[in-house]
Protein backbone atom coordinates (compact mmCIF):
# COMPACT_ATOMS: atom_id res chain seq x y z
CA UNK A 1 0.00 0.00 0.00
CA UNK A 2 1.35 3.42 -0.87
CA UNK A 3 2.21 5.98 1.82
CA UNK A 4 -0.28 8.49 0.40
CA UNK A 5 -3.17 6.08 0.98
CA UNK A 6 -1.94 5.03 4.45
CA UNK A 7 -1.67 8.64 5.66
CA UNK A 8 -5.35 9.45 5.26
CA UNK A 9 -7.72 8.49 8.06
CA UNK A 10 -11.47 8.28 8.40
CA UNK A 11 -13.90 7.47 11.18
CA UNK A 12 -17.41 6.21 10.43
CA UNK A 13 -19.92 5.72 13.26
CA UNK A 14 -23.16 3.85 12.55
CA UNK A 15 -25.99 4.07 15.14
CA UNK A 16 -23.49 4.15 18.04
CA UNK A 17 -23.09 0.40 17.49
CA UNK A 18 -20.36 0.12 14.88
CA UNK A 19 -17.22 2.22 14.39
CA UNK A 20 -15.03 1.83 11.31
CA UNK A 21 -11.60 3.47 11.39
CA UNK A 22 -9.00 3.76 8.63
CA UNK A 23 -5.44 5.02 8.93
CA UNK A 24 -4.68 2.75 11.91
CA UNK A 25 -0.99 2.03 12.38
CA UNK A 26 -0.89 0.06 15.66
CA UNK A 27 -3.11 -1.17 18.51
CA UNK A 28 -2.12 -0.14 22.05
CA UNK A 29 -4.77 -1.82 24.19
CA UNK A 30 -8.32 -3.11 24.08
CA UNK A 31 -10.93 -4.60 26.37
CA UNK A 32 -14.72 -4.48 26.63
CA UNK A 33 -14.80 -0.81 27.75
CA UNK A 34 -11.97 0.84 25.78
CA UNK A 35 -9.91 0.47 22.63
CA UNK A 36 -6.76 2.58 22.09
CA UNK A 37 -4.79 2.73 18.87
CA UNK A 38 -2.22 4.75 16.97
CA UNK A 39 -3.58 6.34 13.81
CA UNK A 40 -2.08 8.56 11.13
CA UNK A 41 -3.74 11.49 12.95
CA UNK A 42 -2.59 10.62 16.49
CA UNK A 43 -3.58 8.31 19.33
CA UNK A 44 -7.30 7.48 19.24
CA UNK A 45 -9.27 6.05 22.18
CA UNK A 46 -12.77 4.59 21.91
CA UNK A 47 -14.92 4.14 25.03
CA UNK A 48 -18.15 2.25 25.59
CA UNK A 49 -19.59 -1.04 26.82
CA UNK A 50 -19.39 -4.51 25.36
CA UNK A 51 -16.77 -3.38 22.85
CA UNK A 52 -15.18 -5.93 20.60
CA UNK A 53 -12.94 -5.74 17.58
CA UNK A 54 -14.83 -7.17 14.60
CA UNK A 55 -12.19 -6.54 11.98
CA UNK A 56 -8.49 -5.80 12.36
CA UNK A 57 -6.13 -5.33 9.44
CA UNK A 58 -3.08 -3.29 10.42
CA UNK A 59 -1.55 -4.06 7.03
CA UNK A 60 -4.45 -2.16 5.42
CA UNK A 61 -4.85 0.27 8.32
CA UNK A 62 -8.44 -0.75 9.06
CA UNK A 63 -10.22 -1.50 12.34
CA UNK A 64 -13.91 -2.10 13.05
CA UNK A 65 -15.25 -1.93 16.61
CA UNK A 66 -18.75 -2.97 17.66
CA UNK A 67 -20.70 -2.60 20.91
CA UNK A 68 -22.23 0.46 22.58
CA UNK A 69 -19.97 3.35 21.55
CA UNK A 70 -20.11 6.11 24.20
CA UNK A 71 -17.39 8.26 22.66
CA UNK A 72 -14.02 8.52 20.98
CA UNK A 73 -11.28 11.08 21.25
CA UNK A 74 -7.74 11.86 20.15
CA UNK A 75 -5.00 12.13 22.76
CA UNK A 76 -2.61 14.96 21.91
CA UNK A 77 0.85 14.01 23.19
CA UNK A 78 2.56 16.80 21.20
CA UNK A 79 1.17 19.58 23.42
CA UNK A 80 3.35 18.62 26.37
CA UNK A 81 6.47 18.36 24.22
CA UNK A 82 5.99 21.80 22.63
CA UNK A 83 5.77 23.81 25.85
CA UNK A 84 9.38 23.61 27.02
CA UNK A 85 10.82 26.22 29.34
CA UNK A 86 9.23 29.30 27.75
CA UNK A 87 5.88 27.67 27.00
CA UNK A 88 4.91 26.98 30.62
CA UNK A 89 1.73 28.53 31.96
CA UNK A 90 1.98 30.73 35.05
Amino acid sequence: MSDAIRQSGTIELVDRKELKISGVEDMYSFDDISVCMKTSNGQLCVEGEGLRICDLSLQNGLVAVSGRIDGFYFVDCQEKKKRGLFGRKS
